[in-house]
């Protein structure tokens, strides 16, 4: 991986890649990369889940599979265990904006 991190940017690494790599090392411990199975990936989602927001989620799970990815292509791994995972996490439901409040819009209504 040593290759791949040498064309992205220093800031890329510590704020994106490696709180990523640190959940990855807390919850498989040094389980080598191929040893990970699919069934693993959907388990290490459903914890991660509980320790982030779902567009988090997806973004890191979108970082592992291109790592995953990459790794199948110089074929270091024979499978990506990641890929799909991103895709079955829904957004957060962001609530709609209410920037007045019932007294508040009641006035503006009768100064109308």
């Amino acid at each position: 991986m040593d290759t791949q991190r040498q064309s992205l940017a220093d800031t890329t690494i510590r704020n994106k890649y490696d709180p990523c790599a640190k959940r990855l090392e807390k919850y498989f411990g040094a389980k080598p990369a191929y040893r990970v199975t699919a069934a693993e990936a959907v388990k290490f989602r459903d914890w991660y889940r509980t320790v982030v927001k779902n567009d988090v989620l997806r973004e890191r799970l979108r970082y592992l599979s291109n790592a995953w990815e990459w790794g199948v292509e110089q074929q270091l791994l024979t499978t990506n265990v990641w890929a799909g995972l991103s895709k079955k996490i829904r957004a957060e439901e962001r609530p709609t904006p209410n920037p007045f409040t019932q007294e508040e819009l009641s006035r503006i209504l009768r100064t109308l």
